[in-house]
């Protein structure tokens, strides 16, 4: 059973039995919506680097998500503004 140090929006941070060590524990990131073990390590600092740096990737493509999608809206309404037939 995994022990909780942190929780972020989309990732935690627990302590579990290790995915690459048998009979360890380890600091694992997880992601939360699909419970996959996205980075594991033995030192806790180093753990909660991976937990923020993981996170910020989803923010940072998720932010761009955003942005393409309203580009794509401008674009799309300015076209059909513009053409004449």
């Amino acid at each position: 059973m995994s022990e909780l140090i942190r929780e972020l929006s989309d990732y935690k941070l627990v302590v579990d039995d290790s995915v690459e060590r048998d009979g360890s524990k380890s600091y694992q990131v997880v992601n939360k919506v699909y419970g996959v073990v996205e980075a594991e390590t033995f030192i806790l600092p180093q753990a909660f680097d991976y937990l923020e740096q993981i996170q910020a990737a989803l923010d940072a493509g998720q932010d761009i998500a955003e942005e393409l999608l309203e580009e794509a809206t401008t674009i799309s309404l300015s076209a059909k503004a513009s053409y004449n037939h």
